[in-house]
């Protein structure tokens, strides 16, 4: 009995320890778990509101974006604080082909980063900004309506297959010009007004046609990728290389790639996608294009599902993060300092015999506000700057006339605008001078021809 009365003692005692010891701890308190949901239509059936017009300025999508669920539910099953976040993972509400004829569109397709904020973009801030520039195959000349060109059909694909995003389609293209031009005029044109996300960049057939050198379409490319990632070091850019009856710009395409490679851009070649696309098919060079360059409905088909297939891969999963673009040593070459100026609005410039016309260079005319025209000889446009490269954007054809020009006072030179189409070209009259202050000036030579300068070019600034 007194063993017993010692050992049921023995256990009290412990008891109170051990209560002791536990009185500062307290009792885990069941908490809400928070589940994140992005809602991604899997079919979806809304209207699409995307504005096609013709203008093709900007494409907004619409449709009401949902809100994201938040599910709130006591976990009482718990004694620990628990906390989930589960973003389902971006996926495109709509489907496209990955081939045709057994062979997948990705082959075509050179990857060289993800597509990373783009899907940041879509999945977290719920919108993007797209930018399509480059010349008339961006522009959609040869498609019989304005939807069926290839920067239309990738705009609405991109509305379609992110409902939940505020989706805009920046048209930034000129036809007849290329990637010399495009350096010239980007800031002007697009980043000045609109800073883009993603940027598809396509100039290498008016690259061929300009004739540009080797080391011309390097420093072009170069700076159109500087330019933007300037104003934008998270944006996502993709080379789209286009092609001509005779595939005469392959050699562009190479040098194009030589920087896409250069900055770990991707690129998608739908010039060697429609010719395999024609060999599978059996079709002539004709039943896909309007003329030698420019695709009709059916071309622009191939040229879009091309592009869409690398879209409806990549662009999909998650993204925590932006991040900002590794970039390069960048060439000693560029011409970052590369400006346009409108020429009816360009005070600086001083003209006898011009006068401001909105009609006669139509193609350029709501793009610059129309030119400075002549239709005699004797008249001149005298521009002063200070930089090292300056040119004009003119209007050459079947009844343009030639034109002489000095730099500096010193010798004079002559470019003849007779072309047999109609078409805006850039004419650079001076380049690489030394930096500093320089005078050109021009003068028509030519009676009973015409004259239109639209935008004068400048690696440097008017005085």
């Amino acid at each position: 009995m007194k063993k017993t009365l010692i050992v049921l003692l023995s256990i009290c005692i412990t008891c109170v320890s051990l209560a002791a010891c536990k009185k500062d701890v307290t009792e885990p308190e069941s908490v809400d778990v928070v589940y994140e949901y992005e809602y991604v239509s899997e079919n979806s059936n809304s209207t699409d509101n995307t504005d096609t017009s013709s203008n093709g300025k900007k494409q907004k999508n619409n449709i009401a974006s949902q809100a994201s669920g938040t599910n709130s539910k006591t976990d009482k099953t718990t004694n620990s604080k628990l906390k989930s976040t589960a973003k389902e993972s971006l996926s495109p509400a709509v489907s496209s082909p990955s081939s045709f004829s057994g062979v997948s569109y990705m082959n075509y397709y050179t990857k060289r980063s993800s597509f990373n904020n783009t899907i940041y973009r879509l999945q977290n801030d719920k919108n993007l900004k797209i930018a399509y520039i480059g010349g008339s195959v961006t522009d959609g000349t040869g498609a019989q309506t304005a939807n069926a060109c290839w920067r239309e059909k990738v705009g609405n694909w991109f509305c379609k297959a992110f409902p939940n995003a505020d989706i805009e389609n920046i048209r930034a293209s000129v036809g007849g010009t290329g990637s010399g031009f495009g350096m010239y005029r980007i800031d002007s044109d697009l980043l000045q007004k609109n800073v883009p996300d993603l940027v598809f960049v396509e100039f290498s057939v008016n690259d061929n046609f300009q004739k540009y050198t080797e080391s011309e379409v390097k420093c072009q490319i170069e700076t159109i990728y500087k330019k933007i990632y300037s104003k934008n070091p998270y944006a996502e850019i993709v080379m789209i290389y286009v092609t001509d009856n005779g595939r005469g710009n392959d050699n562009v395409v190479k040098w194009h790639e030589s920087i896409a490679e250069k900055y770990k851009i991707n690129a998608i070649f739908l010039n060697d996608l429609i010719y395999d696309y024609m060999d599978k098919e059996g079709k002539e060079f004709s039943y896909y294009f309007a003329d030698g360059v420019h695709p009709n409905d059916k071309g622009y088909a191939v040229y879009s599902n091309g592009i869409i297939a690398v879209l409806q891969s990549e662009i999909c999963g998650n993204s925590d993060e932006k991040i900002e673009k590794k970039l390069p040593n960048a060439s000693s070459a560029l011409k970052m300092n590369a400006n346009l100026y409108k020429a009816t609005s360009a005070t600086q410039i001083k003209t006898t015999g011009f006068k401001k016309d909105t009609s006669k260079f139509s193609w350029l005319g709501n793009v610059y506000g129309g030119s400075i025209s002549a239709d005699t000889s004797d008249c001149t446009v005298t521009i002063c700057f200070k930089g090292t490269d300056l040119g004009i954007l003119w209007e050459m054809g079947p009844d343009i006339g030639s034109i002489e020009y000095t730099v500096d006072g010193k010798s004079t030179y002559k470019a003849n605008g007779y072309l047999d189409y109609s078409n805006p070209v850039e004419l650079m009259l001076a380049k690489n001078l030394e930096s500093g202050e320089h005078t050109v000036k021009i003068r028509t030579v030519d009676s009973k021809k015409k004259y239109a300068v639209s935008a004068i070019l400048v690696a440097g600034e008017l005085l």
